[in-house]
């Protein structure tokens, strides 16, 4: 079994999955970050290295930022090991029809992920995955996270930007 990384990303998405993220907003508070000396620029465009206060952004800093813009919906979640999706109605597994469900969307199809046990079936963005993992149109990503918590200032600010959001603590592989 591989053992799991020391590494971890700090993944902040929009609560609702069919939010467009806007760019120009979230380009506006990473330079108003950058200004108060939480980031410093980075190589590329939307991407920031961690300033001299980046742990007023996260407990423990970060090493960098960006904004992730996927094609369309993508899935944020843990990058080692499974994850669980549990039946809503009976608790009966649901990974594989999820997965399915995910694929679909990715190909522009809407699927509903049906359980096998009870036979309810139910959007793929309406089911909790364990650990979390969430579906988005985009995501800040603070790589190399010193730890999961999120400054309360910096979620106020980026609720400001993307509206309710949620947490993934991602491990990579």
């Amino acid at each position: 079994m591989p053992l799991a990384s020391h590494l971890l990303d700090l993944v902040v998405v929009p609560a609702d999955p069919s939010a467009a993220v806007d760019e120009a907003a979230v380009l506006a508070l990473l330079l108003g970050w950058q200004a108060r000396g939480y980031l410093v620029p980075g190589r590329a465009p939307l991407r920031f290295g961690s300033g001299p206060r980046a742990g007023d952004l996260v407990e423990g800093g970060f090493a960098s930022l960006w904004l992730d813009r996927p094609e369309g919906l993508a899935l944020y979640a843990n990058q080692q090991g499974g994850f669980q999706v549990p039946c809503p109605t009976c608790g009966g597994p649901l990974a594989r029809p999820y997965g399915q469900a995910v694929q679909a969307l990715r190909a522009g199809r809407e699927q509903p992920v049906a359980c096998p046990a009870c036979g309810d079936a139910f959007p793929p963005q309406a089911l909790a995955l364990r650990p979390p993992g969430y579906l988005a149109r985009g995501a800040l990503i603070f790589a190399d996270a010193g730890s999961d918590r999120l400054v309360d200032p910096a979620r106020r600010e980026l609720a400001g930007v993307l509206g309710c959001v949620r947490l993934v603590a991602r491990r990579r592989s």
